[in-house]
């Protein structure tokens, strides 16, 4: 069994392809079975037009999704793939991400440090990662890892000119979902 996504990964949509295969000579029908978030299995027939064939799955919900493959020949032999096959489907980006301000100042305000740390909050079970882009002056754009402890992050700002910044956070979880947010440091 082989899948547009690796076993075990986050996707970002309710639709997931799977392609299977036999050695089988003479495949009859195959069965895929799914394990659903809610804990309910769900059983479901593939037509079988060669030893290669492929199907997709859609309106998956959120959660985890577990999929087992049987496979019956002619003479009704049943083999199983035993290996499961997990995909987590997220279709949400992270919210609630707004900055809470450089602890000296606030939005669009003034500031005579050329360092800022910049907190944030963001919300999300599977978060990936955040990142702050600076804006600068000139034009030039830097980015900058935030670091992540639950729902509260910090990055720090360093090396910041006179003039205007604007600093844009994006928060991204493991799905590739995006969230971002925007503010002017002056």
């Amino acid at each position: 069994v082989g899948a547009s996504q690796a076993n075990n990964s986050f996707v970002k949509n309710n639709s997931f392809a799977m392609e299977f295969s036999y050695l089988e000579i003479n495949p009859a029908f195959s069965t895929l079975q799914v394990g659903f978030p809610n804990g309910s299995l769900a059983n479901i027939s593939l037509n079988v037009l060669s030893t290669t064939n492929a199907f997709t799955l859609s309106g998956l919900s959120d959660g985890s999704h577990n999929f087992t493959m049987f496979a019956t020949d002619l003479a009704g032999n049943q083999a199983t793939n035993t290996s499961l096959y997990k995909i987590i489907v997220d279709t949400a980006a992270p919210s609630s991400l707004f900055i809470l301000s450089p602890p000296t100042t606030a939005n669009n305000s003034f500031s005579k440090n050329t360092t800022q740390v910049v907190g944030f909050n963001v919300a999300d079970a599977n978060l990936a990662s955040a990142v702050a882009q600076v804006g600068f002056p000139n034009g030039t754009l830097s980015n900058r890892t935030a670091s992540v402890s639950g729902s509260t992050g910090t990055v720090v700002l360093g090396g910041l000119q006179d003039g205007t910044h604007n600093i844009t956070l994006f928060a991204s979880d493991l799905a590739g979902n995006q969230a971002t947010n925007t503010s002017l440091l002056t």
